[in-house]
């Protein structure tokens, strides 16, 4: 199976499993403690595998949402992931002091929706409207910030 239909297959239930995604991917995670300002990273290792590393002081939907974005920059971008040195690895930061300089605005903006496509899959969601849920229970069932659920459902 290709790394897309497996992608696929895991938006097909809610909420999607990132961790086991990640897992199937060969994708290491772990949760450590990071500075405030940083929701995760990801880095390529010596072995050449990846690892994406959450803030583990971060609530349950920022978690999975970095999760997500970092997996779209390992989809995406694998080839500007670096090897660890600091200034190579890519980062989830809200302050922006922390970047990978082979990554625009624009590859962060790439991420983002990808996690959004991840998380929100469109069937899941048109068949919650259907079923008359509103934003705080959809977000909910996909495990997602109330934010992130009605920006979806604006565009």
């Amino acid at each position: 199976m290709n790394t897309y239909q497996l992608i696929d297959d895991y938006r097909k239930s809610a909420p999607v499993d990132v961790v086991g995604l990640c897992s199937e991917l060969g994708i290491e995670l772990s949760y450590e403690t990071m500075e405030d300002d940083v929701s995760g990273q990801i880095e390529k290792k010596d072995d050449g595998k990846f690892r994406i590393t959450i803030n583990k002081a971060d609530g349950l939907t920022r978690q999975r949402f970095t999760i997500a974005h970092e997996l779209g920059h390992y989809i995406l971008h694998r080839p500007l992931i670096g090897d660890g040195i600091t200034e190579d690895r890519m980062y989830r930061s809200t302050s922006g002091k922390y970047n990978n300089t082979s990554i625009s605005s624009h590859q962060e903006t790439e991420a983002n929706s990808f996690a959004a496509y991840l998380l929100m899959p469109e069937q899941l969601v048109t068949d919650y409207e259907d079923q008359g849920l509103n934003v705080d229970a959809m977000a909910e069932r996909l495990q997602v910030s109330k934010q992130a659920m009605s920006i979806k459902l604006s565009r």
